[in-house]
Parts: structure tokens; sequence; C-alpha cells
């Protein structure tokens, strides 16, 4: 015998439930939400080690051959520090949206290219 489907038979038959935004979204809520500020706090302190790392070890490379090179390597050195800043930047970004409060360091390409031209 046949018969009229109800609604959540013909969700489920057509696949309906796997586009259903309250279902993922619960679904996410239920196993992202708890875990989501650590997630960020991480992304943030990812932020601060490659700001960290390029202050102390590359900053004092990047000062030498800026003094070696010349115009040209200073402004590929400058390009390729603001590059990084907003990927770093980008991520405190996404870390705070997820939760996270970790303390943001200073960036290093503010420090070397924005408050050094200030002075």
């Amino acid at each position: 015998m046949i018969r009229e489907l109800n609604v959540v038979e013909l969700n489920t038959v057509a696949g309906g439930q796997l586009f259903d935004g309250s279902y993922w979204a619960n679904t996410l809520n239920l196993f992202i939400a708890p875990i989501a500020p650590g997630i960020g706090n991480l992304l943030i302190g990812t932020s601060n080690v490659i700001n960290s790392a390029q202050q102390s070890i590359f900053g004092s490379v990047g000062s030498l051959l800026d003094g070696l090179g010349g115009p040209l390597l200073r402004l590929a050195h400058q390009f390729n520090d603001y590059v990084i800043y907003q990927a770093t930047k980008g991520l405190v970004q996404l870390g705070q949206s997820l939760g996270g409060t970790a303390t943001v360091g200073s960036y290093h390409y503010e420090n070397e290219w924005v408050n050094y031209s200030q002075a």
C-alpha cells in the first residue's frame, strides 16, 4: 500500500535535514562551542610567536640586509613584513571571534616600520 509521506519523512528522503541550518548550527554548537575559546587562544598565541620570532631572530637579519641591499631590498623587506602583519592580525581577529581572550603581543611590523619611522 502506498501512502503519502509526512514532512519529516520528506525531509529525510530528500536530504532536507542535511541542509537545515538549525540542525548544523546545533551540531556545531554542541561540539565546537566548548573548545572554540581554546582554539581562539591558540590562534592568538600563534600570532604572538610569529611576531616575536620576527622581532628577535629575523629582525636583525632584515636590518642587516636593508643596510647592504639598498632601497629595493628594503622595500621587499617591508612588503614581506606587511604581508605577515596582515596575516597575524587576521589570526588574532579570528581567535577573538572564537572567544579567545589571550593577550595580544606587539606586532613586528608596527615596531619596525610604523613606530620607528615616527620616532
